[in-house]
């Protein structure tokens, strides 16, 4: 029998949260009783790191949230699903090929984040201004490289076009949008070349406004817009031409005779093709 417990809970009026907690120590297993599905360096073969996960094991740290505060910058959180983390110490991030300098770690309560000197395999951390780590990276030993199997995020399918209020948001909106989508998967932004706009994608249209607005608390305003459609053009049937130059005024005359013919080439892109013979004219 296959069956999926469903929870009907309020966190802001507290209904619910005690049957949450204690379903979760029943229905799902301890940190340290689950396998992590890795990928070592330089292979496609999915392997495990298998239970027991231990402190004293490979450390593999997986990045599943990034937020952006005005005051405080960028603040990651993290999940450590084997070995332990010392504050003020640099671990290596193995999906950018980097070292990132871990300063002071934060434990995470509610809204209140405690300052730890370390952090245990099953941990849940937090912490601040890491320079090449966003969501869905892994954090591991430089000895020891692999990467955790991240989850499959979906498309985007709602668009809206921006463009920013002032100057001054204008030069800011390139980075505040840019650190969005790397703390949300499934939000992303571009220029589009054609329309010259400014496009965010997101799931929808909930979830793209939530976005703008955490921009404007980033002191970035923008106003949306509907996305132009770069409508193009291209040949669709055969078409063919001549023209013929005369002129004479005085002495030797000018004379020139062009043929041309352009005719669609599906796939193909751009295709130039001389059809002179015996001529001594010049392709170029």
């Amino acid at each position: 029998l296959n069956t999926v417990p469903v929870f009907v809970t309020s966190g802001t009026k507290n209904i619910g949260t005690y049957p949450l907690m204690e379903a979760l120590i029943v229905y799902t297993s301890a940190p340290t009783d689950r396998r992590v599905g890795i990928y070592r360096e330089g292979s496609d073969e999915l392997t495990y790191l298998t239970a027991p996960q231990r402190e004293d094991g490979p450390l593999a740290a997986y990045v599943f949230k990034t937020t952006t505060d005005k005051y405080v910058g960028t603040l990651t959180y993290f999940r450590i699903f084997s070995g332990m983390m010392t504050g003020g110490s640099t671990y290596y991030n193995s999906s950018t090929g980097t070292d990132e300098r871990f300063n002071q770690l934060l434990d995470v309560r509610g809204k209140e984040t405690i300052p730890v000197e370390k952090l245990h395999v099953g941990d849940i951390g937090v912490v601040a201004k890491l320079t090449n780590t966003k969501t869905g990276d892994t954090i591991c030993s430089k000895n020891d490289r692999f990467t955790i199997v991240k989850p499959s995020f979906p498309d985007p399918v709602y668009a809206v076009a921006l463009t920013p209020r002032t100057q001054a948001d204008s030069a800011k909106m390139g980075t505040v949008l840019t650190n969005l989508c790397d703390a949300d998967p499934t939000l992303r932004w571009r220029q589009d070349t054609d329309t010259k706009q400014v496009i965010l994608e997101g799931m929808g249209d909930l979830h793209v406004s939530l976005a703008i607005s955490r921009a404007e608390r980033l002191g970035v305003g923008m106003d949306t817009h509907m996305p132009k459609v770069p409508y193009k053009e291209t040949v669709t049937k055969t078409a063919s031409t001549t023209y013929r130059h005369k002129k004479q005024t005085g002495g030797a005359g000018q004379f020139g005779e062009v043929s041309l013919r352009v005719e669609p080439n599906p796939g193909g892109g751009f295709v130039y093709a001389t059809e002179i013979v015996g001529g001594a004219i010049s392709s170029s």
